[in-house]
């Protein structure tokens, strides 16, 4: 949900952000009682991801392999797999369903910049939108 700033952690203050403990992991999150979601700052980028529960926050930060953000598992995905770019770029612009951290796109070789630059700019601009 965009705020119309980016949030950082000093910003996250109560009563509106609520600490909260993540079992099994050792990053920061909040609960958000205005938007009734979560927040994590994902420990390999440093950006704040809004999740809409603790099971999804979980799914991706604590019990997934890398335990880091959707953009930063693609980005990892992209730096061993770069010919995989095309299917998530190409998912993710005909769903609008980009990560909400643009760390994926550090991983795409300045080759494939232009054969999905509609894409790539798309995704970086909802990244920017998202603005948790």
């Amino acid at each position: 949900m965009s705020t119309g700033k980016e949030q950082t952690i000093a910003t996250l203050t109560l009563p509106r952000y609520e600490p909260c403990i993540v079992v099994g992991a050792s990053l920061g999150a909040w609960y958000d009682r205005q938007e009734d979601q979560y927040l994590a700052r994902c420990p390999a980028c440093n950006k704040l991801i809004a999740y809409r529960n603790l099971d999804d926050l979980y799914c991706t930060m604590v019990w997934g392999e890398l335990q880091c953000c959707e953009g930063c598992q693609a980005r990892f995905v992209f730096e061993h797999n770069p010919h995989a770019i095309g299917a998530f770029l190409s998912l993710w612009y005909s769903t609008g369903m980009f990560p909400q951290s643009a760390s994926w796109a550090e991983a795409i070789p300045s080759y494939q910049c232009t054969m999905w630059a509609n894409e790539i700019i798309a995704g970086l601009e909802a990244a920017t939108a998202v603005g948790v």
